[in-house]
């Protein structure tokens, strides 16, 4: 990509929206950004600027936000499965909330639907529960993007007296979590055959993630990546949790309904949210719901490295494999990192041991083999592979 001079960058800078010349100067954005990237086991200081500058460029119209995946590739050299996911939360988070802006700044549409092999049909039938909505201000947002809605359609005027006004439903489901529960649940009461609408279940589970996380929000918490249950358990009610659950239910239902729609895609990381908060406060309990896990969801105290595999692996690496879901038939409470190798494809892989109890349950000379109930091994392409009833001693 061309170098570009402070002066022509500032030149760029001041033909831009007021909008996108705060987001450039917002250090809370950066914040963001770097949590992003953090997440997404980036934590080279050159690379999340070089992501933090590619994101001014598509703001200033250097960079067609449809190239920035193929600009991390390329540019900051991240593998395709790494910069597709940070390009996805970039895109949801950010590009979205100001996609009229860029639009005036590229001079042209922008289509930031995702790239899959089981996109949703063009010609998805509209249902009841669609049609409620549509985006307040004329332009899609990060919300819009989750539900196919005709452009046309408005909420009709027979919300109820405790039903939100008329906007996005999504959007209120993030703002108003009570009320869009509240007219979700008249709405069902008068078509009940609409209970299994997959866009009216990402609005309940939006809203039942809102009133889960209010307290943390309140204080201005959101370090959830690192903190353990008792730190989070200074914020978080019983009923806190409660609607965490009710949420991370309603993500249960959605797979069963539409594993592979392209929402669940852009929910993603409000689902590890989510999950992450309820697993570390409630062990076992997210995968009891979901039916699948992540290790990166259990947090610090219950994910161990073993000696020999510090010797010669990175903590940096272990991150690469702690973000893929997996699924075990029994509930996972702990789990050891003891191998890292390449197979015979060439893919990178780790496999960890799997425990159904806690470290702190051990006695002093309890050998890891002893507690084991299986293990996983998990590939850098995503996949993974499950052995159940294993045993080795050290």
């Amino acid at each position: 990509m061309k170098k570009y001079t402070k002066e022509e960058l500032s030149e760029l800078y001041k033909k831009i929206p007021e909008d996108l010349r705060e987001a450039i100067n917002s250090q809370e954005i950066g914040g963001e950004v770097k949590e992003i990237c953090l997440k997404n086991s980036i934590k080279d200081e050159e690379k999340i600027l070089g992501v933090i500058r590619d994101i001014g460029y598509v703001f200033v119209g250097i960079l067609h936000p449809n190239k920035f995946q193929e600009t991390l590739e390329k540019e900051l050299k991240l593998k395709k499965r790494k910069a597709k996911q940070v390009a996805a939360e970039i895109n949801a988070n950010f590009f979205l909330r100001f996609k009229k802006s860029l639009e005036l700044v590229h001079k042209t549409k922008i289509d930031f639907k995702a790239k899959s092999k089981t996109e949703l049909p063009e010609t998805e039938p509209q249902t009841d529960a669609k049609k409620l909505c549509i985006a307040d201000n004329g332009q899609k947002s990060r919300w819009d993007y989750l539900g196919k809605k005709p452009e046309d359609t408005e909420i009709s005027g027979d919300t109820s007296q405790s039903g939100p006004p008329e906007r996005n439903l999504l959007r209120e489901a993030d703002r108003n979590p009570d009320l869009t529960l509240a007219f979700i649940k008249d709405f069902l009461e008068r078509k009940p055959e609409m209970d299994s609408d997959v866009y009216l279940k990402i609005c309940k589970f939006m809203a039942f993630k809102a009133k889960g996380i209010q307290s943390l929000r309140e204080a201005g918490f959101y370090r959830v990546d690192v903190a353990g249950p008792e730190e989070l358990r200074e914020y978080l009610k019983e009923e806190h949790l409660d609607w965490l659950e009710l949420a991370l239910k309603e993500i249960s239902e959605i797979e069963k309904l539409d594993s592979e729609s392209e929402s669940m895609q852009v929910l993603g990381p409000d689902i590890d949210l989510v999950a992450c908060i309820v697993e570390r406060c409630n062990p076992g309990q997210a995968q009891d719901i979901l039916g699948w896990t992540k290790i990166w969801y259990f947090g610090l105290d219950r994910n161990r490295q073993h000696g020999s595999l510090k010797s010669y692996v990175s903590a940096e690496k272990v991150k690469q494999f702690i973000y893929t879901p997996f699924r075990f038939p029994r509930i996972v409470k702990s789990v050891l990192a003891y191998y890292s190798s390449r197979d015979d494809r060439g893919r990178e892989y780790m496999s960890f041991m799997l425990f159904p109890d806690f470290f702190s349950d051990w006695a002093i000379n309890d050998k890891a083999g002893d507690h084991k109930m299986g293990n996983v091994t998990i590939y850098d392409d995503g996949t993974y592979e499950v052995k159940e009833n294993e045993h080795q001693a050290w």
